[in-house]
């Protein structure tokens, strides 16, 4: 979804600092969409952008548009209502999030009906930030559209982000996700969601400071973020689903900010493939990736964390899509298209060069995700 980000800043006590952000360009779906950009042409990627003209500004939506026309479908809003606006809220390290204005909610049939000259085919990778309620209408929907049209062999990968609010990530809920998690190529909570999905931490709210108080070594908290991502994996896997491809693996990724993230997947290995089998249930790491591994002013690149676990997953769609489902692979692509999103307030700026080369915040993708495949090792594997 594409919503307006707007910012309020409070102290410790609750009073408001002032602090002036302005607004920018927001929305799970939007992050996750440029995310993916900096590895497929915009003609392979799809969103819908509906606003109201005097909510959203004329300069708003040239930044959107340069990225590629060919990958959004801008709609007026037909119920009255402005373009849907998010409020950022940030206590300490804390940060919570709320929608002062409702977007409208998008559909798997929005994209097959979209005009012939945005999506002419069916998307071969589905993603959606919602909640476990949303996620079980998504996947109906998904088989309506695939029976009603004749679209059997329509396979979407389903890449599902819970909403990181208290009444989805708590244990009451966890049965509702088990029934939709076989259903799931991917399954992406952020550290605080997936512990506080299994009661281990108060709320999926916290700031790694809070964490620590029930987590004060960092190989604890890995211990068990690798211990709940296990437990997902076995809701994941308890059946088969169809895949896009031959292959494709399914899995759960946890995304844990400046630890990295944490894959753990199941690998659906084709005739021929001598991989090692024994892999496919062994968490594995990979760094983030402004670390000291990768300049010595890492700190500097990181400016706004918001957004960033979005293009992650961006990343790692696009990287599904080029690796053929392999999923410590897309994390890779992930990882590089995070380390993007939260250089600058707001998302990453594209040019192009005279040689038509693509340039984002003045670096490479490829660079990137070279530099980074070079830093990640089989020490990655706990």
């Amino acid at each position: 979804m594409f919503i307006v980000d707007t910012f309020k800043f409070y102290d410790e006590d609750g009073k408001q600092l002032p602090v002036v952000k302005e607004e920018q360009i927001g929305g799970g779906g939007t992050y996750f969409i440029v995310g993916a950009r900096h590895f497929l042409p915009a003609q392979e990627l799809a969103q819908i952008v509906d606003t109201e003209p005097s909510s959203c500004s004329p300069k708003m939506l040239a930044d959107l548009k340069s990225y590629g026309e060919d990958m959004f479908w801008f709609r007026l809003r037909q119920d009255g209502k402005p373009t849907a606006l998010g409020l950022n809220a940030y206590t300490g390290q804390g940060r919570d999030f709320s929608m002062p204005v409702a977007g409208v909610r998008l559909w798997p049939m929005d994209l097959v009906q979209s005009p012939s000259f945005f999506q002419p085919t069916k998307p071969c990778i589905i993603h959606s930030t919602c909640s476990p309620e949303r996620a079980a209408v998504i996947i109906e929907q998904i088989d309506e559209v695939r029976s009603e049209e004749n679209a059997s062999d329509w396979k979407p990968a389903f890449i599902w982000e819970i909403l990181p609010v208290r009444p989805d990530c708590i244990p009451e809920k966890m049965l509702l996700i088990a029934e939709i998690c076989p259903r799931l190529s991917v399954l992406s909570p952020n550290h605080t969601e997936a512990l506080a999905m299994f009661g281990k931490i108060s709320s999926p709210y916290l700031s790694d400071h809070q964490v620590s108080a029930f987590y004060p070594s960092t190989d604890g908290m890995k211990a068990e973020i690798e211990n709940v991502a296990k437990s997902l994996l076995q809701l994941l896997v308890a059946k088969d689903t169809p895949t896009p491809g031959p292959g494709w693996d399914r899995g759960v990724i946890v995304r844990c900010g400046a630890m990295g993230c944490c894959i753990v997947r199941k690998r659906y290995l084709v005739s021929g493939d001598d991989d090692d089998k024994s892999e496919e249930a062994k968490p594995q790491w990979i760094e983030a990736y402004w670390t000291a591994s990768a300049s010595p002013d890492f700190r500097n690149h990181i400016v706004d964390v918001t957004g960033g676990g979005n293009a992650f997953l961006g990343g790692l769609a696009a990287g599904m899509k080029l690796t053929d489902g392999d999923l410590r692979e897309s994390a890779l692509y992930g990882t590089v298209s995070a380390s993007y999103a939260i250089e600058q307030d707001g998302l990453p700026h594209i040019e192009t060069t005279r040689d038509g080369v693509e340039v984002w915040n003045g670096d490479l993708p490829s660079s990137r995700l070279q530099n980074l495949r070079s830093r990640t090792s089989s020490s990655s594997v706990r």
